[in-house]
């Protein structure tokens, strides 16, 4: 069996500890920058991507589920915020729910 990956995109260390913490048999990658993520997503197969939705528009963001949804292994999506979110913009939540209808 091979081993299972996550990559975890935009996460501070929080996040990063607790996907750590609950999954110590996958193995973890972590990539702060959408162009980190972007060569992480074209080099690996990852079963798993967490994704920090940042409000303050500092991470990759929403934008980086194009690269996401472009992986020949579709994996699954988490999306996570530690903060408090304004409200996402409509076209957001249409683009993001027509991304996952897709997958």
């Amino acid at each position: 069996m091979s081993t299972q990956r996550i990559l975890v995109i935009g996460g501070e260390g929080l996040i990063n500890a607790v996907v750590e913490e609950f999954s110590r048999d996958w193995q973890v990658d972590s990539a702060a920058r959408k162009e980190r993520a972007g060569a992480l997503l074209r080099q690996r197969d990852y079963d798993l991507v967490v994704i920090e939705l940042d409000p303050a528009h500092t991470g990759p963001g929403l934008e980086i589920l194009d690269a996401v949804h472009e992986c020949r292994t579709h994996p699954r999506i988490v999306l996570v915020t530690l903060r408090k979110a304004p409200a996402m913009p409509i076209t957001d939540i249409i683009r993001l729910v027509g991304l996952m209808a897709e997958a």
